[in-house]
């Protein structure tokens, strides 16, 4: 499985989005007023994006499979989908995100 954590323009792919990376992208997008995080993630039967802060949302075309699903409860379930995310629940998410679709 693959992902990427893009955070206000700035991407990373998996493990290089370290806690201290993405904390300090938290307090620049803040800083500047607007905080826009998505991942993407690509696996089998997976291929979707998060996202939360102040990101335009993707519109889905199709329903989202049962692996793809279980990531959008993950993400919702961290409180990743309002416009007000914390570094931490983000960071969380990512500590669990193999085990995610298991």
């Amino acid at each position: 499985m693959d992902f990427v954590v893009n955070i206000n323009g700035d991407s990373r792919s998996g493990g290089a989005a370290d806690p201290s990376w993405i904390a300090e992208k938290f307090r620049e997008g803040r800083r500047a007023g607007n905080l826009c995080v998505r991942v993407e993630i690509t696996a089998p039967m997976v291929n979707i994006v998060l996202v939360a802060g102040d990101c335009d949302r993707p519109q889905g075309s199709r329903h989202a499979t049962a692996a793809e699903q279980r990531y959008f409860d993950a993400w919702e379930k961290r409180g990743l989908n309002g416009a007000d995310p914390s570094p931490g629940a983000l960071i969380s998410f990512l500590q669990q995100i193999d085990r995610i679709a298991a």
